[in-house]
């Protein structure tokens, strides 16, 4: 049973979440304090998204597995158990929900993150899709020229901005050689599969508050 003290600071870290048994879960390749295998983190990932308990908190909402593991962790009485951290984005809550499985007992406790857990390589490489696609900036992304960099996760603080929700990327598009500048700054929402700026310029003074889409194109 979860403690008060542990509901208290899921509260003060901002997250959110419920714990439910699962009736099994999936044998893995790896015991104990060894880290998941490949194999092992995909078979979870899967399997995870198929179980009620999160199936009843996160409904359709498109999801991204980001990233996850496993270690030996202590419960309220001091007994380790195996437990498995799962990660995954979602694009209509804008959120990350941290799924957490008990590997022994099948426990798993599903939170939402609200704080900015960074993209992993293929949610980037999506981003980096979307503006390839486009006839603008496509050429740009192959060029040899050009060094495509980003993937820089932030939100935000303005309201009616569509990122201060959404899940949005930075891409840079860098000339070659130091100095040279940029070839084009770009904000992809990912929760919507467009560019939302096409030339975003972030802040220049310390406290300055700009948005991320471009809010005169919407």
């Amino acid at each position: 049973m979860r403690s008060k003290g542990f509901t208290a600071l899921l509260l003060l870290l901002g997250l959110t979440g419920s714990a439910v048994y699962a009736a099994s879960v999936p044998a893995l390749e790896s015991r104990g304090g060894e880290s998941l295998s490949t194999s092992d983190r995909s078979t979870l990932a899967a399997w995870a998204l198929t179980q009620p308990e999160v199936r009843s908190h996160v409904g359709e909402s498109r999801m991204r597995f980001l990233r996850g593991g496993a270690e030996i962790a202590k419960d309220e009485n001091g007994a380790q158990y195996r437990r498995a951290v799962l990660y995954y984005r979602n694009y209509d809550s804008g959120l990350v929900n941290e799924v957490e499985v008990a590997l022994d007992s099948g426990l798993i406790t599903v939170r939402d993150r609200r704080d900015l857990v960074q993209p992993n390589r293929e949610e980037v490489e999506a981003a980096i899709a979307i503006v390839a696609r486009d006839p603008q900036f496509g050429p740009l992304v192959k060029d040899p020229s050009i060094y495509v960099d980003g993937g820089f996760y932030l939100r935000s603080q303005i309201e009616r901005d569509p990122c201060s929700k959404d899940v949005c990327l930075q891409i840079h598009l860098m000339n070659a050689g130091s100095g040279n500048g940029w070839a084009g700054r770009v904000i992809v929402n990912l929760s919507q599969g467009v560019i939302a700026n096409r030339n975003y310029v972030s802040p220049t003074v310390e406290g300055q508050i700009v948005p991320m889409t471009d809010l005169g194109a919407h």
